[in-house]
């Protein structure tokens, strides 16, 4: 019979290198960085009654749309997102970010401009800073980054450095 292999200490929290923390906190702290720079944000109603010039602004839109109007954003189009560049007496001059349609699609723009008739526009709203989901998007990124290295032993913890005994041959336990 083969003898096992014997079997070296346990994962032991209390025993984690120094230089191991100070690597996995820094990458901690890089990802907690980005998450909190980047940020998530939310569109609310506007503060003032009238939007600032450069602003960012989401622009819901009255349907049906003339066809004018429609080949500027897109057919089918509700919602437009951007920022604002000028205002007319009549029309709002938008950079667009993004157009969105009645049935969901969402189509990505590079800052085109386009005039929004003040007529055609139903509701107004600003992008805003949400503190209470960054901080929750930053909190399940730093579990979860934990998590990662916890369940990889990846912090140079393990074993107690002793040896132990082999465990008996089957002809040996009584």
């Amino acid at each position: 019979m083969t003898t096992p292999a014997p079997v070296t200490g346990s994962f032991s929290p209390t025993r984690l290198e120094p230089s191991a923390l100070r690597i996995a906190g820094g990458w901690a702290a890089l990802v907690l960085a980005s998450v909190a720079l980047t940020g998530c944000y939310t569109y609310a109603p506007l503060r003032d009654p009238e939007p600032r010039l450069g602003e960012s602004l989401a622009f819901e839109l009255a349907e049906p749309l003339p066809a004018d109007v429609a080949r500027g954003v897109g057919p089918e189009t509700t919602r437009v997102e951007g920022t604002l560049v000028r205002r007319t007496d009549t029309d709002f001059i938008v950079s667009v970010s993004q157009a969105v349609t009645t049935r969901g699609r969402v189509h990505r723009w590079n800052g085109e401009t386009v005039s929004l008739p003040q007529v055609y526009i139903r509701r107004v709203q600003t992008r805003r800073f949400s503190a209470p989901r960054t901080v929750l998007v930053a909190g399940g990124a730093a579990l979860s980054f934990v998590a990662f290295v916890v369940t990889r032993s990846l912090l140079g913890g393990g074993g107690t450095g002793e040896k132990t005994k082999p465990l008996p041959d089957d002809g040996d336990i009584q």
